[in-house]
């Protein structure tokens, strides 16, 4: 099963179209604005069947949430790669593909700490889980040459999501040799009431119970905080790390400082002050209160100007010595001290 769920890992990721995505939705003429309304409904499409797939998952089981999952993904992928790249065809196979990520999402790895329960092996969850997830990046580092191969030599960017069929399909096919017991306990034929019970009741366990709890605002806090400031974060660190070889490779001397990134805030406010009492009677509230707006501009520049340090020659310019050299210089033990 280990080497089943590492597979799993590995072909999730052999999604060969990721890095041609904007390429491919903008070049069939749609607008920047056009392709944000299709990754927003992508979005939208996760957000609002992530809960009710969950419920789902547990009630009719997770094997075949994640078969339904690996579905929804080739149907999206036909779509993709053989329907004409107009909006109409391409909202649909967004639908599709967050149709898919919602059923996958969290449901492989309910399967993994099913199966190591099952087994008695829960006090290997940490390692086994990691194990898999290392398979999950090496599946990723894969992807990028075989995709921009098939990029270059097919010239045609609608090839990558028929060429993601190949790994998805192998996917489906190892999943359906899944043994049942990982479907968890499910509870026979779903209905939407029966659904919204069960989420209504995981819910009252989430608030009610103190470590769901809080693991529930731990994880918000975590995901919300890192959601806001990745894509912020990110250019301004991918700049640094490019421009750091660059200036190392230049001698001290001629090593200038770079900019790598910044933000300007510009803010304007308004501002009253007036007599108490006297600045809220109507009428003359005006000849006792004084309005002004207030403009304030900051800049702010991360720069950065790099400096190898090697310790001999700073002690040397420091102190005119070397003190590594300092125990050589002192008499040896038990010999006689040196007479002027």
């Amino acid at each position: 099963m280990i080497f089943r769920f590492s597979l799993y890992g590995f072909l999730k990721n052999q999604r060969y179209f990721e890095p041609f995505m904007m390429l491919f939705l903008l070049a069939s003429g749609n607008s920047f604005a056009a392709v944000g309304f299709l990754i927003g409904f992508r979005e939208f499409c996760i957000n609002a069947t992530n809960i009710p797939a969950g419920a789902i998952a547990d009630l009719y089981g997770r094997r075949r949430c994640m078969l339904v999952s690996y579905l929804a993904y080739m149907i999206a992928f036909l779509c993709f790669g053989l329907c004409p790249n107009q909006l109409p065809y391409l909202f649909i196979a967004v639908f599709f593909f967050g149709i898919g990520e919602a059923f996958r999402e969290g449901t492989h790895k309910s399967m993994i700490f099913t199966w190591l329960r099952l087994n008695d092996r829960l006090d290997e969850n940490t390692r086994v889980y990691g194990y898999t997830r290392s398979w999950s990046k090496i599946g990723s580092a894969v992807s990028i040459p075989i995709a921009t191969a098939i990029a270059y030599f097919t010239d045609n960017l609608n090839t990558l999501f028929l060429a993601a069929l190949i790994p998805y399909g192998i996917g489906f096919i190892s999943l359906c040799t899944y043994p049942k017991e990982l479907d968890g306990r499910p509870e026979g034929k779903v209905s939407g009431k029966r659904v919204f019970a069960h989420m209504g009741q995981t819910l009252h366990d989430s608030v009610k119970l103190p470590g769901l709890r809080r693991l529930m605002l731990e994880s918000m806090a975590f995901e919300g905080y890192f959601d806001v400031i990745k894509d912020y974060i990110q250019p301004m660190l991918k700049a640094m790390v490019l421009g750091i070889p660059v200036l190392l490779a230049v001698g001290d001397e001629r090593r200038g400082t770079l900019l790598i990134g910044g933000q300007k805030l510009v803010g304007e406010y308004e501002m009253e002050v007036g007599v108490p009492v006297l600045s809220k009677i109507p009428g003359i509230n005006r000849l006792f209160t004084n309005r002004g707006t207030t403009k304030s501009s900051q800049t702010i520049l991360i720069l950065v100007r790099p400096k190898i340090i090697i310790q001999r020659e700073e002690e040397y310019k420091s102190f005119g010595m070397n003190f590594d050299a300092v125990p050589s210089m002192l008499p040896a033990a038990g010999a006689a001290p040196a007479r002027p």
